[in-house]
């Protein structure tokens, strides 16, 4: 079976059988994608149970344990990029956590998400974020829909929609002249793949449904006319001996594992995330 790739249209052979869905990869910029041509709703995927049951211990202890690092790496970031009293568009905000973190430090910020569960779930665990909306940002009645923003974050957010394209053509929309977009996702790297066949660890239909490559991001960006100022690998594994660490603990896991590692029939090891951003290029 060949497919085309949704990013650069290329030929793109099977990848593996996962979760009775089949699986893609690009001959050419190495996207991998579950073979959906749609969704019936994204928004029935993210009711209040998922945000209570995420990661199986609940957004708010996920995030606590995990993603408070990760924010507060994150601003940082925003603030050596774009100064505070800004206005941020954070497209996929989830309960509005990180929002919350960048309205603290003096920006304007709106979040979006697509349904009244994230925000019931945040007005639950007291999140104390004023501009949450919950509307469809691609429809021409969403009450945004003519604002541009200095910039437009979007974290672990493209690889849950179908086409991300079109998901970067939206945000790059709302996005001002000269403006910057932030995306974080998972990727994959030809070196990783020799000893981590499946790479699926982010690849979890219905909810992942691509894994990105530093490639395919550069060429969803470059068909937006958007221009890449930076790009980080491995962006949340903290220094050399962190990722060091990490990669002997990938390697184990393989290792007692193989049978199912060269038969694909495993998730793979690796979720490893890249932080892009680009730079708007229209005058």
């Amino acid at each position: 079976m060949i497919m085309k790739c949704p990013i650069c249209k290329s030929n793109s052979d099977v990848y593996k059988e996962l979760l009775e869905h089949c699986s893609f990869v690009c001959q050419k910029c190495h996207h991998i994608y579950i073979g959906l041509d749609a969704v019936d709703s994204l928004s029935d995927l993210y009711e209040y149970e998922f945000y209570e049951n995420y990661m199986g211990i609940g957004y708010h202890d996920a995030y606590e344990l995990y993603f408070k690092k990760d924010f507060k790496k994150k601003v940082e970031l925003i603030k050596n990029h774009i100064a505070p009293g800004s206005t941020i568009l954070e497209v996929g905000c989830g309960p509005g956590y990180f929002s919350n973190l960048l309205q603290n430090e003096g920006y304007e910020v709106t979040g979006v998400e697509l349904n009244l569960a994230c925000k019931l779930y945040a007005n639950n665990k007291c999140v104390e974020f004023d501009n949450f909306i919950c509307e469809d940002i691609s429809d021409i009645k969403c009450s945004i829909f003519d604002e541009k923003f200095d910039a437009v974050i979007s974290w672990a957010t493209i690889e849950h929609v179908v086409n991300p394209n079109d998901f970067i053509s939206i945000l790059k929309r709302y996005t001002k002249d000269s403006g910057l977009i932030f995306i974080d996702t998972g990727v994959t790297y030809k070196a990783v793949r020799v000893f981590d066949y499946g790479y699926t660890k982010w690849l979890q239909p219905p909810h992942h449904l691509h894994v990105f490559s530093y490639q395919s991001l550069l060429k969803s960006g470059a068909l937006n006319n958007l221009s890449p100022l930076k790009f980080f690998k491995w962006y949340n594994s903290g220094g050399l001996l962190d990722k060091s660490i990490r990669v002997v603990k990938i390697l184990v896991k393989v290792s007692i594992n193989l049978t199912s590692v060269f038969k694909k029939r495993n998730q793979g090891f690796v979720a490893i995330i890249g932080l892009i951003i680009f730079k708007k290029n229209d005058i």
